[in-house]
C-alpha cells in the first residue's frame, strides 16, 4: 500500500510499551509505511531517543501536522485520553475518526475525494437515517455513547461539507452510486 510519492507517513500517540514495539516494528517500512513521529504527555518519555526518533510532546502534536503532514496516525493511549486525541488528530487533518457505541474502538473515515468532495463514512456509527431522526439508538452496545459519537460526526461533517454515508441504511444504499460509476 504505497503511495506513487512514498511511503505512508505514520504517527504513534503514545510511547509506552506499546507505542514502542510499534515503532520497532520492521514490517511497517516493508509494506510502505515510514514512522515520522512518535508523541506522548509523559515528562519522562519527552526527549527520549528510540528507532531514530525523539518523542515528542504532545502540545506539539497540531503544529506539527500543520508543517508535515501524516497520513495514518495510531492511537496506543489510555482509554481515557484516546477520545481527546482523536478529536485532535481529525481536526488537525488525520482522516480516521474513532467513534465508539457500536464497539469500544469502532472508527470512521474521512475521505476527501477530487471531485466529489468530503465524505465522512460513518459505518456502524450511524446505521441509518433513522438513528439521527429518530434518536435511535437501541441497537447500539452502548446507546448514550453511540449517540455522542453520532453527535461528533454530523459537527464533523458539517465542518468539512462532507456527504455522511451510513452503515446500513437500505434507502440510502439505493441513492448511492455504484460500479460502473463511482465517487472519485
Amino acid at each position: 500500500m504505497k503511495r506513487s510519492s512514498g511511503p505512508l507517513k505514520v504517527g504513534i500517540v503514545g510511547a509506552g510499551k506499546m507505542g514502542g514495539a510499534l515503532l520497532h516494528y520492521r514490517g511497517f517500512r516493508q509494506h510502505g509505511f515510514d514512522v515520522a513521529a512518535i508523541y506522548d504527555k509523559d515528562p519522562r518519555k519527552i526527549g527520549a531517543r528510540s528507532n531514530g526518533l525523539v518523542v515528542r510532546d504532545i502540545k506539539l502534536l497540531e503544529a506539527d501536522l500543520r508543517k508535515d503532514p501524516t497520513d495514518i496516525a495510531i492511537l496506543v493511549t489510555p482509554a481515557e485520553a484516546a477520545q481527546e486525541v482523536a478529536d485532535r488528530l481529525v481536526h488537525a487533518g488525520v482522516k480516521a475518526i474513532l467513534t465508539p457505541g457500536h464497539a469500544p474502538w469502532h472508527q470512521s473515515l474521512l475521505v476527501s475525494l477530487k471531485n466529489d468532495g468530503n465524505i465522512l463514512l460513518c459505518s456502524d456509527a450511524i446505521y441509518c437515517q433513522d438513528n439521527l431522526d429518530h434518536e435511535a439508538w437501541g441497537g447500539q452496545a452502548e446507546p448514550e455513547v453511540a449517540r455522542e459519537s453520532a453527535q461528533k460526526l454530523l459537527q464533523i461533517a458539517d465542518e468539512k461539507d462532507a456527504f455522511m454515508v451510513y452503515g446500513h441504511d437500505p434507502d440510502q444504499w439505493r441513492r448511492l452510486r455504484k460500479v460502473p460509476a463511482y465517487y472519485a
